[in-house]
């Protein structure tokens, strides 16, 4: 149980899921993973659209590590509205920014209150 923390579902390309809570375990599961945060969207309180909060894109260039957990905690802590992560797999297809629009090769974290 989550408690006070904040879950976090990882929904693979073949739809199994992970589920794990608060942010140090987030932090832990992406540190080392090739992959690249693309983009962040913040679900509205007052209704169910979905609107682009923060959009970071590099290629291979940053693989998500140290740096870009730390951006993950900047965002994710900066108000109490639930977030998606959306990052890609690099590793399959680097140069192509098109990979995060193939189904296997999108990674979706969902932010939620416990």
């Amino acid at each position: 149980m989550c408690g006070q923390t904040v879950e976090v579902v990882h929904v693979h390309g073949n739809n199994t899921v992970e589920r794990f809570c608060g942010f140090k375990s987030f932090a832990s599961m992406m540190r080392g993973k090739s992959c690249v945060l693309t983009e962040i969207q913040a679900f509205s309180q007052s209704d169910d659209l979905v609107y682009p909060a923060w959009r970071w894109f590099h290629r291979n260039d940053w693989l998500l590590g140290e740096r870009s957990t730390e951006g993950v905690y900047l965002i994710t802590m900066e108000d109490g509205m639930p977030l998606v992560v959306n990052a890609y797999d690099v590793s399959r297809d680097p140069y192509n920014q098109s990979t995060k629009d193939k189904p296997n090769n999108v990674h979706n974290f969902e932010r939620r209150r416990a």
